[in-house]
């Protein structure tokens, strides 16, 4: 069996995106014709994820997060393995009383995460760039052009509304996997409706899964989109700017810093599974990490590019 150093990974993974950057945007497809999907007949690829468009965008949209099944299809193909953890979400005793918190656990990874993963799962604690390299991967696999959103184009396929499930609160049943009663059992002992001062809090919702939850598990969107709110914050294209939040945002989760060593932090959309926030559960919320990181709340969705 092929052995690949960590160097070796690393340059596979910087010539896939740039063969990717340099092919033609239109070939042909082997599957039907991408540009001819709707909702109701979406375009299926090789690993059957299905493709919808997003009006005012020339893109179709992965109708679920990128599962667990399709990454690992990636990272047996070329050989890839992690080189560090990741962090994960932990509550930690200290004096009788407990905290609840984002740890660092060199331990863990993709398949490995702290909870269990089904193959139907959104794969989590991959990082923006690994989730950039398996865009370029499915690319040079299909002879198609697919990448991570744009965080224009995500916020067409989100919509208008204020939440996903609309402008209620709290949330319908069924709206999506947020943080739940399911999830609070498993970490006992802390008094949730009291982590934010001066913030609702998420009472009394049960979607049924603590961490994740297998793919269009929860409602569609009108266009047919799964989890747009929940399961798993998605890495978009962009540079994450502080003008994307609102003010009253802004206020909680504080400005930007600067980094003096050219660290770019990217934006993640869709909230997750420990979201029990209004704000972190808007349509409208950017959340912001670095690159590099991998956490357990994060994931990815692709988007298949149909013209220029």
């Amino acid at each position: 069996m092929l052995t690949i150093t960590r160097i070796a990974v690393a340059s596979i993974l910087t010539v896939l995106v740039t063969l990717v950057a340099l092919a033609p945007s239109s070939l042909s497809a082997k599957d039907g014709d991408p540009a001819s999907a709707t909702k109701d007949a979406p375009f299926i690829n090789s690993l059957g994820m299905e493709f919808v468009p997003v009006p005012g965008t020339k893109v179709l949209f992965c109708r679920t997060e990128t599962r667990v099944r399709d990454f690992e299809a990636c990272v047996k193909d070329i050989g890839y393995k992690q080189d560090s953890g990741m962090f994960v979400i932990r509550i930690e005793e200290q004096k009788n009383t407990h905290s609840f918190g984002v740890k660092y656990d060199d331990k863990a990874n993709w398949r490995e995460p702290g909870f269990e993963q089904g193959r139907d799962h959104p794969v989590v604690g991959v990082n923006w760039n690994e989730a950039r390299s398996f865009c370029a991967w499915l690319s040079l696999k299909e002879g198609k052009k697919y990448r991570l959103p744009t965080d224009e184009e995500w916020s067409a396929a989100a919509g208008l509304g204020k939440y996903p499930w609309g402008s209620a609160w709290p949330p319908p049943k069924n709206s999506g996997n947020y943080h739940d009663e399911t999830l609070e059992k498993t970490l006992p002992k802390l008094d949730w409706k009291g982590l934010l001062k001066n913030e609702q809090t998420l009472h009394d919702y049960n979607d049924g899964e603590a961490h994740t939850a297998p793919v269009a598990s929860y409602m569609e969107n009108r266009l047919g989109i799964y989890d747009l709110g929940g399961n798993v914050s998605e890495w978009c294209e962009d540079e994450y700017k502080d003008s994307m939040n609102t003010p009253d945002v802004l206020k909680i989760i504080g400005l930007k810093k600067k980094e003096t060593d050219g660290t770019v932090s990217r934006v993640l959309r869709g909230g997750s599974w420990k979201d029990q926030y209004p704000f972190s559960m808007r349509s409208s919320y950017r959340q912001r990490n670095y690159s590099g990181s991998r956490i357990s709340t994060a994931g990815f969705r692709c988007v298949l590019v149909v013209s220029d």
